[in-house]
Order: structure tokens, then C-alpha cells, then sequence
């Protein structure tokens, strides 16, 4: 069957997407702003460049989902004292709440798709997912 592997990668990006999409429905988030959230450790405070690159974006467009979130109460962005062009972005109190309730629901879903695997293939499942991930992302 051609293409059976691409097609089980398909399918199995539909599944998580339904998760992302009820979350993003339910708090008013685009997939960016999701994305930039998940992106965000709780505690942590980082230059506005980082959080472009780790969201794999331009400067520019990881500006412009700052600012939505900063719109929306759940970053916050300051100038950095020894360059005031750049800033430092950090969760606000309603973005770590956000952000809780996000890994909350995002652990239930892998609960339930683990919870249909044998317990003894769950780590070989595990290992898999990331080397197939590491093969797509990291194809050198």
C-alpha cells in the first residue's frame, strides 16, 4: 500500500488535533498562541528572540503572537535594561493557570491513548513516537 506510513502519521495527527482544537475553541486561542503557551515553562522569563525560535518563527510573526497574548492577559513583555529594543516575555498569573489547565487536559488525552496500550509496549511506543519524531523533524 503506498504511502501507509504518511497516512498513519496523518491519522494520528488527527487524533491529537481534535484535543488542540477543543482546547483552543474552549479558551479562544489561535493554534500560535497555543503553541506559544505550551512553549512557556510557568516560572520562567525569556528574551522575546528565544521564545521566536522555539516557537520555530521569524522575530516578527513571534512578535505578533507575543502581543495577542499579551492582549489577552497571559504574557507579559518588558524591556530588557541593557537593551531596550529587546524585551523578556514571562507567564502572568492567568497564563500559568491557562497553562495548567492545558497540561491538565493534555495529560488526560495521553492517559487515555496509553491506557490503550499494553502496559509492556508503552515504553517501546514511547521510544518509537520519538525516534520517528526525531527522523521528521531532524531528518540529518
Amino acid at each position: 500500500m503506498p504511502h501507509q506510513l504518511f497516512s498513519l502519521i496523518q491519522s494520528i495527527k488527527k487524533g491529537c488535533v481534535k484535543t488542540e482544537e477543543h482546547l483552543r475553541e474552549e479558551y479562544s486561542l489561535s493554534t500560535a498562541e497555543f503553541n506559544g503557551l505550551l512553549v512557556m515553562n510557568p516560572d520562567e522569563h525569556v528574551v522575546g528572540g528565544v521564545f521566536s525560535e522555539r516557537m520555530g518563527l521569524s522575530a516578527s510573526r513571534g512578535s505578533r503572537v507575543i502581543n495577542q497574548l499579551v492582549q489577552k492577559g497571559y504574557f507579559q513583555a518588558e524591556p530588557m535594561p541593557e537593551n531596550r529594543r529587546a524585551i523578556r516575555v514571562f507567564l502572568t498569573e492567568a497564563g500559568k493557570q491557562l497553562r495548567q489547565v492545558l497540561d491538565i487536559e493534555i495529560g488526560q488525552c495521553e492517559e487515555r491513548l496509553l491506557a490503550r496500550i499494553p502496559e509492556a509496549q508503552r515504553d517501546q511506543f514511547q521510544d518509537i513516537l520519538n525516534t520517528l519524531s526525531c527522523l521528521l523533524n531532524h531528518p540529518n
